[in-house]
């Protein structure tokens, strides 16, 4: 369960919370878009102890970071929930949390930098490295998703304006405007992104997006994979067992691997190779990878990864034809123009 988390908290969406379920006092519950083409991101609503001592009959916190939720979810399993045998058995509960401060401090490092933005695989599967490129994914679903993205936070806006004006609702509070900021600040990313896709953002944002999608394949993934290769410990990130933060590396590499057009099976991390600028995966993650797909729950669950990633894999970058087009002074367009080299991985 961990694990679907982690990678769900990898995919790109919609969510929101009803607001009138607010209005009616029920407890409130994330929904999903019904124009969304993707996962959602998750949100998990929990009691708080006001509630749970009874202080309280409507109390309750969001935890919408996934690493928060993750870490809630095995830190709050005890011997009922998780032994198979004896309801009543009065077994340690095994979590995955570490209990030393140093494999603490390891596991926080190695979380942080497969959640960083800069390896988002949400920014890698829409990203552009040239025109060529761009027109394929507009074609495709990365193009149908901003769309209908840009449809559903039309539709939930519409339906916050619709419930604040409603008599039912009285004053405007905090958290009506908290989730109004919050569908503007998610629609506005949105649309800035779609009006690349279009061209209606010029040409100057389009090169800098190119040169954003560039400097985050060759770049950022190179450092971040590097940086993996030196800290974790092997087999597995803290050692010989799973660790919590194993979820959250497995989840952002799977996905990441999908988009290259890789599966589960030993040979897939490889696809990661022509899209990283010359880099070349170290012997510990490929080890790591290979320990995962022995796996066959890791198999199953696999096999739900993004399915449009691999029915429409990433090309690598000198395989995409380029555009011929020449600007006035005779010049190949800017669009096309390589960047430079990636600097050393230090």
């Amino acid at each position: 369960m961990l694990l679907q988390l982690a990678y769900v908290g990898t995919l790109h969406g919609t969510c929101t919370v009803s607001h009138r379920e607010r209005i009616q006092r029920r407890r409130p519950r994330v929904r999903t878009s019904p124009h969304a083409t993707c996962a959602t991101i998750p949100a998990l609503v929990v009691p708080t102890v006001d509630m749970m001592v009874g202080k309280s009959e409507f109390a309750f916190q969001t935890l919408t970071d996934i690493s928060s939720i993750c870490d809630f979810i095995d830190q709050a399993r005890t011997p009922l929930t998780t032994s198979t045998s004896n309801s009543n058995s009065r077994k340690h509960a095994p979590t995955l949390s570490p209990i030393s401060y140093a494999d603490k401090a390891l596991s926080e490092g190695l979380i942080r930098l497969v959640r960083q933005s800069l390896v988002d695989p949400n920014f890698l599967d829409l990203s552009c490295r040239n025109l060529a490129e761009l027109k394929v994914k507009w074609a495709g679903p990365q193009g149908s998703m901003l769309e209908t993205r840009k449809l559903a936070f039309k539709h939930y806006s519409q339906e916050m304006a619709d419930d604040m004006s409603s008599p039912q609702n009285g004053k405007s509070s905090t958290w009506d405007r908290q989730v109004v900021l919050f569908l503007e600040d998610k629609a506005a990313s949105n649309n800035a992104l779609l009006d690349i896709y279009t061209g209606d953002s010029g040409e100057d944002q389009r090169r800098d997006f190119y040169h954003a999608s560039r400097a985050a394949w060759t770049v950022h993934l190179p450092s971040t994979l590097s940086k993996l290769e030196a800290l974790m410990a092997g087999p597995y990130a803290l050692g010989d067992d799973l660790s919590i933060a194993d979820c959250h590396i497995i989840a952002w590499l799977a996905r990441i691997v999908s988009l290259c057009g890789g599966g589960p099976v030993p040979l897939g991390i490889n696809a990661l190779e022509p899209h990283l600028g010359g880099y070349q995966l170290g012997s510990k993650l490929t080890l790591y990878w290979g320990h995962w797909v022995q796996r066959t729950s890791f198999r199953k669950l696999s096999t739900t990864f993004s399915p449009h990633d691999r029915a429409r894999p990433l090309a690598p970058l000198d395989g995409l034809a380029r555009d011929n087009r020449t600007n006035t002074r005779g010049n190949v367009h800017a669009d096309d123009r390589p960047i430079a080299p990636a600097p050393p991985l230090g």
